[in-house]
């Protein structure tokens, strides 16, 4: 039952998926061929073709985690009803803990998320270079200094700000995931040897408290590893929605 409801699941979230690229990226479509051509030049052609072929493919990688994170979230949630059951004492410790955590864990996040919206902010400027290098080939070619010069300091200069701001913002999350994990190990620890030695815990309480506790670090872990996704889908979300924000629609008579 396990094998086949796990893969019919997995089967039903990839056609789910696929369709709302799919769906997303037909809706981008409508929006710019009803477009007045003014609102089209202003946003620029760079800007659309990055929000068609990198934000669509983000935005859809984060929903797809969405059936994961319920999952563990339950999971998360009947593990510390269980502890609630063996030792309410415990079960508040666990809580302080997972706050405090919880609240130091944001501190490395919101510096990572900015960094990533930073790194989105340099994929416009990487496609607009790309496209002036196209469009501009031919008087690159003609001229040797102005062709390295546009790959010095335009389009090179674009990869380069993209690259060290992507590098920057992921290993921030890496560091806050770790930290996050850190965090579970921490809880056990304290549990086992600082907690029992100031409140009466049997050996029975303890044995199950240290087995939730070591339950509920995979799902913890689980997360915490899919915040980075998220958070890279929530930023290219607000570039879509940015884009269809400076999109109007204009009335277009088809019976012409």
């Amino acid at each position: 039952f396990i094998l086949f409801a796990r893969t019919m699941s997995q089967i039903i979230l990839v056609r789910v998926s696929l369709d709302l690229s799919t769906d997303l990226r037909q809706r981008m479509y409508q929006r710019i061929s009803a477009a007045p051509i003014a609102a089209l030049e202003k946003v620029g052609l760079p800007r659309l073709i990055a929000s068609i072929t990198a934000d669509v493919p983000v935005i859809v990688a984060g929903a797809r985690l969405l059936p994961d994170m319920l999952t563990s979230s339950v999971t998360l949630i009947g593990m510390l009803g269980f502890l609630l059951y063996l030792n309410p004492a415990v079960f508040w410790f666990v809580m302080g803990c997972i706050v405090c955590g919880g609240l130091t864990y944001q501190i490395p996040v919101i510096i990572g998320r900015r960094q990533l919206i930073r790194a989105r902010r340099h994929v416009d400027d990487l496609y607009e270079s790309i496209r002036g290098l196209v469009h501009g080939a031919k008087e690159l070619k003609l001229n040797h200094d102005k062709r390295e010069d546009y790959y010095r300091n335009v389009l090179n200069a674009a990869e380069d700000d993209m690259r060290a701001a992507s590098k920057l913002g992921h290993s921030i999350m890496c560091v806050a995931q770790n930290y996050g994990n850190l965090i579970t190990f921490f809880v056990i620890g304290a549990v086992s040897f600082i907690f029992v030695n100031h409140n009466a815990i049997s050996r029975q309480e303890l044995s199950g408290v240290i087995m939730v506790l070591l339950y509920v670090s995979g799902p913890v872990s689980s997360l915490l590893n899919f915040l980075p996704q998220l958070t890279a889908a929530q930023v290219s979300l607000r570039k879509v929605n940015d884009v269809f924000d400076q999109i109007p629609t204009e009335n277009i008579d088809d019976t012409g």
